[in-house]
C-alpha cells in the first residue's frame, strides 16, 4: 500500500507540472486568460497537494517508528 501512496505522490507532481507548462505555453502563444488561469490554477493545486501528501508520508513514517 506504501507504493500506492508514492505513486499518487509522483504523478500528481507530474500533472502538476504539466499543467503547468501548458499554461506557460498558452501565455507565450495563445495569451487566453481564461485557459491561463485555469492551467496555473489546476497545476498549482497537484503541485500543492503532492508536497502535503509528501509531509503526511514523512510523518506518519517517522512516528511509527
Amino acid at each position: 500500500m506504501k507504493n500506492v501512496g508514492l505513486m499518487a505522490i509522483i504523478f500528481q507532481l507530474v500533472c502538476g507540472l504539466i499543467c503547468c507548462g501548458i499554461g506557460i505555453y498558452d501565455v507565450v502563444i495563445s495569451a487566453d486568460v481564461a485557459q491561463i488561469v485555469i492551467f496555473f490554477a489546476v497545476g498549482a493545486l497537484c503541485l500543492i497537494n503532492a508536497v502535503r501528501m509528501f509531509i503526511m508520508d514523512r510523518k506518519n513514517k517517522k512516528d511509527d517508528e
